[in-house]
């Protein structure tokens, strides 16, 4: 999205951040945009913006999302998308919690369901897929300038 190209869908690896002392280590894992940022620099100057959406035309984008950016000014083109970011973006919903009648967590994790019987997962985040309905709606702008914000 550094060039004004528009938005794509990617799914990416993530990597363990939680001891990295920055502000996105509660999430212990987080998107791997290294690749994309080019530097350890640029990674390290990574900055992020939660967005909650309710009531939305379209019910399966509701949700909260997670927007990761990076400020770092020289090192990386500045983004025609959204000022403050500095080359892509990247947007992740997380998934749903749902917990069974014997109040243990449910994950949905590879396309199925795992009981997380003695809460030792609740420590990780957990992702959703978005789908193209989320750039279709142009909902990806209002993440975007969310995440401009901070």
């Amino acid at each position: 999205m550094t060039n004004g190209a528009p938005p794509r869908i990617e799914r990416l690896a993530t990597v363990n951040v939680r001891n990295d002392g920055k502000c996105d280590r509660f999430l212990h894992y987080v998107p791997d945009m290294r690749t994309y940022w080019g530097t350890s620099f640029a990674w390290e100057c990574r900055d992020l913006a939660r967005v909650d959406i309710a009531d939305h035309v379209i019910p399966a984008l509701n949700g909260f999302y997670y927007g990761f950016k990076s400020y770092a000014v020289d090192d990386l083109p500045m983004s025609k998308h959204g000022r403050g970011i500095y080359g892509d973006a990247c947007i992740v919903k997380m998934a749903p919690e749902r917990y069974c009648a014997r109040g243990f967590r449910i994950i949905k994790w590879k396309g199925r369901d795992i009981d997380d019987l003695h809460n030792e997962l609740s420590r990780f985040a957990v992702y959703d897929d978005i789908t193209m309905d989320v750039v279709d709606t142009g909902l990806w702008k209002v993440l975007v300038e969310k995440l401009s914000e901070v």
